[in-house]
């Protein structure tokens, strides 16, 4: 059995060794990263070994996953293949791209397919269909960057877990069921164009871009949000 003697020698060279392991933690803590070491490298601080932060909440910090998503869904019969103000398609999503050019044919021929007239939603309808998306963002724990609602279509800009085919049809529903509620048009009333344009938005640039248009390049605001901090 150890003495007692033994035992504070250990605890004396413990210590010892715990104020020098110290000592170096301090050093290397301060020095200077535009130093050149000996090899000619600069050396790393303390901080610099690290873990890397994680990322902001609800920020996907993978380059494979987007920025977030621009969805933009129109009424029933208001924003056809071939439209004179362009459309997209599956080979026309991306945003900041081309999308499809106009073609009177293409857009004529789907007009004649319709079997009720266009639907528009007046100021009323607008608030209703604003408040079912935020509804919907809140429910799934999506973050809503903006919102237009506008006579004929809707431009959201959001950050989802989900897919945004799933984003855009959960909008769609929640929006309906919030136009029925309300007593608004008949039961049988076609409402939303049966797709949509779901664009990914890979980087704050695209992000960005995306918010300013759906804010400020829709001509007179209607019913709009905008999350706290971004200015409208």
């Amino acid at each position: 059995m150890p003495s007692l003697a033994d035992a504070r020698g250990s605890a004396n060279r413990a210590a010892r060794v715990s104020k020098r392991e110290g000592r170096e933690l301090n050093e290397s803590a301060n020095m200077n990263t535009d130093k050149p070491d000996d090899t000619g490298n600069r050396s790393l601080t303390v901080a610099a070994l690290l873990p890397a932060p994680l990322a902001e909440p609800k920020i996907p910090p993978s380059p494979t996953v987007p920025r977030a998503y621009f969805i933009t869904f129109s009424g029933y019969g208001q924003w056809l293949h071939g439209d004179a103000a362009g459309s997209v398609d599956r080979q026309h999503n991306v945003f900041g791209t081309l999308v499809v050019k106009p073609n009177p044919l293409r857009e004529n021929f789907e007009r004649e397919r319709l079997e009720q007239p266009p639907y528009e939603m007046d100021a009323t309808r607008r608030d209703v269909v604003l408040a079912a998306i935020r509804e919907v963002c809140t429910h799934r724990v999506w973050w809503l960057f903006a919102a237009h609602v506008r006579v004929a279509h809707v431009h959201v800009v959001v950050q989802a877990g989900d897919a945004p085919e799933k984003v855009m049809n959960d909008f769609k529903s929640y929006a309906t069921r919030a136009l029925n509620r309300a007593g608004m048009d008949a039961k049988n009333r076609k409402r939303w164009a049966r797709h949509g344009s779901t664009r990914y938005l890979w980087n704050q640039k695209d992000l960005e871009g995306a918010i300013h248009y759906v804010l400020y390049e829709q001509g007179e605001p209607m019913s709009v949000y905008a999350t706290p901090g971004v200015r409208r």
